[in-house]
């Protein structure tokens, strides 16, 4: 419910004064919300509404109690148990009884059941496994107990769905309500729609999460070296299996199935992971002979099925850091007029090349001969002057591109100045071309060294 709890983000629950009263739903607690803040009366619950509290789960629920508030939900379901005086994550508490109606989602209220997850749109921490798996049992029963059907996603919507044009299609003739009268935006782009609907379903559904990888962070060149990556299953019903048709398997990504540390797929190192366990992989791996820096990332596979889950990931750097490549103007390849200065006392090494202003087309180019490709970043030199430009066009052409940087040379003279950080292939293909482009003519640009420093 995105905005509407913004005032609690970060205050102190308030301790909780939970009525002895039972729940509709036996995995809840009940805890009311102020009284009169929902309605008596509807047209018949229809199709149940996923909400996010851009908020916290106590701070919610004081929330729907206060006097003030013209705002509350069915059920509210924690995401992190993230204080010690926190409720566990996938609690439940209901604060509007299943016959009512409350105010959660304006037009939608009098046809719909709503509940409010804890978490933020921005990050999917908050949507945990925990969270999944209790709002899913919640929504079953709601679904069943209600003659909801089928359990779909015309069904089961967010709070966003009328970002989905089938269901403004579906919606109006079906349920006889305005699709479009509200403008929030949650449960957001993080939530897992097809988890949950298979929790929901009861139906199979490849997930992992806690990603925990162990391993050196340098190595020598084809070192040989022992590396842990875990993962929890949180799959709907399935355990994972090593045998059969379709086994599961930790298999190497970015890029996906790539033999870079010696192994591209490896197997379970046990014949079964039931749901909500952990799994750890024991990996002997040898280091490339290039130095470099390189990306360590693994995900599970079901072979045959697919990918899934998030990537356990890391960088190893294999090697001593390549050197800094400095380029001075001497050594660099001059396209066009361009006049040889000295008298600057603040320029790189004997000299320095300068040029007025005239179109782009004539430059002075460094390229360096670049042993480890890889990230680097890109700096050059100039001297200050009062006839300098003050808006010097430098084009660096890099792994992929180019980009165009401009420098006010009428300042920080005699330094390095950072133009930015780019990948660059090895070889010689990349390089930083200085040109005429500045469109403050008559003024000029000064090309006198780059640079190149290794930036894993």
């Amino acid at each position: 419910m995105l905005k509407k709890f913004a005032a609690f983000i970060g205050v102190t629950a308030l301790a909780l004064s939970v009525s002895h009263a039972q729940p509709d739903y036996a995995g809840a607690v009940w805890n009311p919300a102020f009284k009169n803040h929902w309605y008596n009366s509807g047209n018949g619950h229809k199709f149940v509404v996923m909400h996010d509290m851009e908020g916290y789960y106590l701070s919610t629920i004081s929330y729907f109690q206060l006097r003030g508030t013209s705002a509350s939900a069915h059920y509210c379901v924690n995401g992190k148990q993230d204080a010690g005086t926190d409720q566990a994550a996938g609690a439940i508490t209901q604060m509007v009884r299943e016959q009512f109606y409350a105010w959660h989602a304006l037009c939608w209220n009098t046809y719909s059941f709503g509940t409010e997850h804890e978490g933020f749109v921005s990050n999917p921490a908050w949507y945990t496994y925990e969270m999944y798996r209790g709002t899913a049992g919640l929504q079953r029963h709601l679904l069943d107990v209600w003659s909801i059907t089928p359990r779909d996603r015309n069904h089961v919507v967010g709070h966003n769905e009328k970002q989905n044009a089938a269901w403004v299609a579906y919606a109006g003739p079906a349920f006889g309500i305005d699709p479009n009268c509200n403008t929030h935006t949650d449960p957001g782009q993080y939530w897992n729609w097809g988890y949950l609907m298979a929790l929901i379903n009861n139906q199979p559904y490849d997930a992992s999460d806690s990603p925990v990888i162990s391993v050196p962070a340098t190595l020598n060149p084809g070192q040989a070296f022992t590396a842990t990556v875990s993962f929890r299953n949180i799959s709907s019903m399935n355990a994972w299996t090593n045998g059969g048709a379709n086994p599961y398997r930790l298999g190497s990504q970015n890029p996906q199935d790539n033999t870079t540390w010696g192994l591209s797929r490896v197997d379970l190192p046990v014949a079964s992971v039931a749901t909500n366990q952990t799994v750890t992989f024991t990996l002997n791996c040898t280091a490339p002979a290039a130095a470099a820096s390189y990306p360590f990332a693994w995900q599970m596979v079901h072979e045959g099925v697919n990918w899934f889950g998030p990537q356990a990931s890391t960088t190893i750097t294999v090697g001593s850091p390549p050197a800094d490549i400095i380029i001075d103007n001497p050594a660099a390849l001059v396209v066009g007029s361009w006049t040889t200065g000295t008298s600057a006392a603040d320029r790189f090494g004997a000299d320095y090349r300068y040029k007025s202003g005239a179109g782009g087309s004539s430059y002075v180019q460094f390229a360096p001969n670049i042993v480890s490709g890889g990230n680097y970043n890109v700096y050059e030199w100039h001297s200050v002057g009062g006839n300098r430009t003050l808006g010097a066009k430098i084009n660096v052409n890099f792994n992929g591109g180019s980009q165009m940087f401009t420098v006010n040379q009428q300042a920080n003279g005699g330094t390095w100045n950072l133009l930015g950080k780019l990948n660059f292939a090895a070889g010689t293909a990349g390089n930083v071309q200085v040109t005429d482009g500045h469109t403050d003519t008559a003024q000029v640009v000064i090309a006198d060294a780059v640079k190149f420093v290794w930036a894993p």
